[in-house]
């Protein structure tokens, strides 16, 4: 497993810095569509290149930020998508009780409509800050 990782920063190190930003991009939008990915780390090692002059730190910032707003968008729509899909479902679904329940709670439109009001309100703070 060691060796793994050492192969794994050499590679990133020897990346030209245009392909240092386009891995930090990529990173922080698999980081955020399937957590266990470890960004993070990645992120930690990227700014140490930028830091020592490998690349420039303000486009290692865009590129993590660029990464990042993607994934959030790609969430977003795909959430829109899943929340039709269940409002689908839940309509033509006439048993068990319990997951009809369940997905009328979850496509209410007032639940939906005071998700949507916290957003408009907090939304591009709180993704930001995230």
């Amino acid at each position: 497993m060691e060796g793994n990782a050492v192969s794994a920063i050499e590679w990133l190190r020897d990346l030209p810095a245009w392909g240092i930003y386009a891995f930090t991009a990529l990173s922080c939008f698999i980081e955020n569509v399937f957590p266990p990915w470890p960004g993070d780390t990645f992120n930690v090692f990227t700014g140490f290149l930028a830091a020592n002059g490998i690349a420039d730190i303000r486009l290692m910032f865009l590129a993590a930020m660029a990464g990042n707003m993607a994934a959030a968008y790609v969430k977003y729509y795909l959430g829109i998508y899943i929340i039709e899909w269940a409002r689908g479902w839940e309509q033509g679904l006439k048993r068990p009780a319990f997951l009809k329940r369940w997905l009328a709670q979850l496509t209410d439109p007032k639940t939906l409509n005071k998700t949507h009001k916290w957003f408009d309100r907090w939304g591009f703070l709180f993704v930001t800050v995230s």
